[in-house]
């Protein structure tokens, strides 16, 4: 039996607190930007090396794409910004069928008329 996760809003009020939370969701997707980055440069390095087979390289590139893969899961998993809009400053709303999360305003937007939309 499968369980369902339930939506979930995170809120905070406080103006400081609001601001750490923003400061600290910058500082994340700044992490994540310059890890991209990093193991783009490497495909290209990849790519270039001579002393390199084919073989060799396609199984770096698949390594590496696989790097690429769960490390953009693992942010799109994450309470960062909102996946429609991308604001960071905002409260957001998890919702379970998407493994997602929303703003209140494009989680409102999206959930009209959709039956497939929980809850």
């Amino acid at each position: 039996m499968m369980v369902m996760k339930k939506k979930r809003v995170i809120k905070l009020k406080d103006p400081k607190l609001r601001n750490i939370r923003k400061n600290l969701r910058e500082l994340l997707l700044k992490v994540f930007s310059e890890k991209l980055s990093e193991i783009l440069e490497k495909q290209k390095e990849i790519r270039r090396n001579p002393d390199l087979t084919y073989d060799q390289k396609v199984e770096g590139q698949r390594e590496l794409e696989s790097i690429i893969q769960d490390l953009t899961l693992d942010m799109r998993k994450a309470p960062l910004s909102c996946s429609t809009c991308s604001r960071i400053d905002i409260d957001l709303v998890y919702n379970p069928v998407f493994e997602t999360w929303y703003c209140e305003e494009c989680y409102e937007f999206n959930s009209r008329g959709h039956s497939d939309w929980y809850p």
